[in-house]
């Protein structure tokens, strides 16, 4: 149910409010990274959810300001899975 209101709020965003200046980019990034958070919970634990999570916001982020390369998606998908690597095993 979460993640539908979330989800919800993040279209709300999406459509009605204009992205003129640094607040509607720090409130779309939270929305999204709710709307994400809550959607990868419903299908994995919180760990895998947070960490896929911060991932897609990273990479978004990086795609924002032109840096969406190849080796900076190779080095984020690497810390990835040694992240995940490392929290199986605790």
């Amino acid at each position: 149910m979460r993640a539908v209101i979330s989800l919800f709020f993040l279209f709300l965003f999406l459509n009605f409010l204009p992205p003129e200046n640094l607040l509607s980019f720090i409130f779309f990034y939270c929305f999204v990274s709710l709307a994400f958070f809550f959607l990868f919970n419903i299908f994995t634990n919180r760990t895998k959810s947070c960490l896929s999570t911060i991932i897609i916001v990273v990479f978004l982020l990086l795609r924002q300001n032109r840096l969406d390369n190849l080796l900076n998606l190779i080095l984020l998908g690497s810390i990835t899975m040694t992240f995940y690597l490392y929290f199986r095993n605790r």
